[in-house]
């Protein structure tokens, strides 16, 4: 959306070395997953920063659905604390995603959000923006210094989840925030809390929610999401 907003081209990229920097046209934009080093900021220059925040519980439910279908998930950070094996045919009430959800890999892979949110020139909540996608585009091109485009309106429609999902079911896959409430259980809610905490706060999540469901409960509203 911000890509047509601007008018830009979009190149996307898991690493810094996978990217052209001399190619760069001046105004573009960079989507990447990556930590904050000394070495990325002086590469990145004059960019301005973006960064987006998602409940950390919903973005381990993500992973885990798509993990299950693109092995590419493993030049997530180049492969930093481990790779996605583990989530293969599990689901969000079996061990082996609390494991995974416990691990050095997922707290390489959410930290990354908190290290940029102080450099950030916005920080975009993933629920805001399902929430109110003309708002927050507009927020975030002002603190751009940018004008909202005439065809506002179309770009937002052009890029609803049901319009993407047909370039990748996978990828765009339900675009729903708040999953976790109705897949996470009480015990493993409170055992990522902890082992995250940080991350919850200081992106400004909890998990006081609606009570957890059981164990049969999250597997049955798992199976029918996947259906």
């Amino acid at each position: 959306m911000l890509a047509g907003c601007l008018d830009m081209r979009v190149t996307a990229a898991h690493s810094p070395a996978e990217v052209n920097w001399e190619a760069l046209q001046e105004d573009c934009l960079l989507a990447m997953h990556w930590r904050r080093t000394p070495e990325m900021e002086a590469i990145l220059g004059e960019f301005e920063i973006l960064v987006t925040a998602r409940h950390p519980l919903d973005v381990l439910i993500s992973i885990l659905q798509f993990s299950q279908h693109e092995p590419a998930t493993a030049r997530w950070l180049e492969g930093e604390g481990g790779n996605e094996n583990l989530l293969m045919d599990a689901s969000p009430t079996d061990k082996k995603f609390l494991d995974y959800a416990l691990s050095d890999r997922a707290a390489a892979l959410l930290s990354v959000s908190v290290e940029w949110r102080e450099r950030a020139r916005a920080v975009v909540p993933y629920e805001e923006l399902v929430e109110r996608p003309r708002h927050t585009l507009i927020r975030i091109l002002e603190r751009l210094d940018k004008a909202a485009p005439e065809n506002l309106d179309s770009i937002i429609e052009a890029n609803r989840i049901e319009n993407l999902r047909p370039l990748s079911r996978h990828h765009f896959w339900l675009g729903k925030p708040g999953l976790w409430r109705n897949l996470v259980v009480e015990d493993y809610r409170h055992a990522i809390y902890r082992r995250h905490v940080d991350v919850f706060r200081t992106l400004g999540y909890s998990i006081n929610a609606a009570r957890a469901p059981s164990f049969d409960e999250a597997q049955y509203n798992w199976l029918n999401l996947l259906s």
